[in-house]
């Protein structure tokens, strides 16, 4: 089975972001959503959850994380970690999954974030 990280190097990417100022990229989208997709994978396999073939940005953060809160605030401080971005306010959300209902939010909210470096 071939792993998202073995398709695409994020570190590569990383790289090139902070030496070319990339946050003008035109691959940045994907690069996020790889990454995003990249983390729900991992955290998905604690739930002993079966491997999504297929997850699209509408796809619902509520019924990929059966409603674990707890493991959802890891993936999102691991996506946050990952990226750089330093949280605005250190305020745990008290409904995140309302917040991010689809992995589209998810990426829209990293994209705007990784933007503003």
């Amino acid at each position: 089975m071939v792993q998202v990280a073995d398709l695409y190097s994020f570190q590569h990417f990383k790289k090139e972001r902070e030496t070319s100022g990339g946050a003008a990229d035109k691959r940045l989208p994907a690069a996020v959503y790889q990454s995003v997709l990249y983390y729900i994978h991992l955290d998905a396999a604690v739930l002993q959850q079966p491997a999504f073939e297929y997850l699209s940005t509408q796809c619902s953060l509520r019924e990929i994380y059966r409603n674990n809160q707890l493991l959802f605030l890891r993936t999102f401080q691991t996506l946050l970690t990952h990226w750089k971005i330093i949280p605005g306010t250190p305020t745990l959300l008290e409904n995140p999954l309302a917040v991010f209902g689809t992995v589209g939010d998810l990426c829209a909210y990293i994209e705007k974030r990784v933007k503003a470096l």
